[in-house]
């Protein structure tokens, strides 16, 4: 599925999310869009709303939790919730 398509569903609450794609295709699409924080801001959100985490998710937070051209802000929730998860 196109990334694009995946990216808007988070501009809505997971519990409000009904389509075909999984909600872990929809967290990775925002989580691996580095060009801004909207996009990974927005799906640690979902993750923080309870939606699914898997090896792959917790990789893909790990690397914005890295990554100096994210905000300090979204690095450190996604740290959080990667704690949490690892945990």
């Amino acid at each position: 599925m196109d990334t694009r398509i995946l990216l808007l569903h988070l501009e809505h609450p997971l519990q409000a999310y009904s389509g075909s794609a999984s909600p872990v295709e929809i967290v990775l699409a925002g989580l691996g869009y580095e060009a801004s924080d909207y996009w990974p801001g927005l799906a640690i959100e979902w993750l923080e709303q309870g939606a699914p985490v898997n090896a792959d998710v917790l990789q893909a937070l790990a690397r914005v939790s890295e990554n100096k051209r994210i905000s300090q802000r979204i690095r450190h929730r996604s740290l959080a919730v990667l704690r949490r998860h690892k945990a």
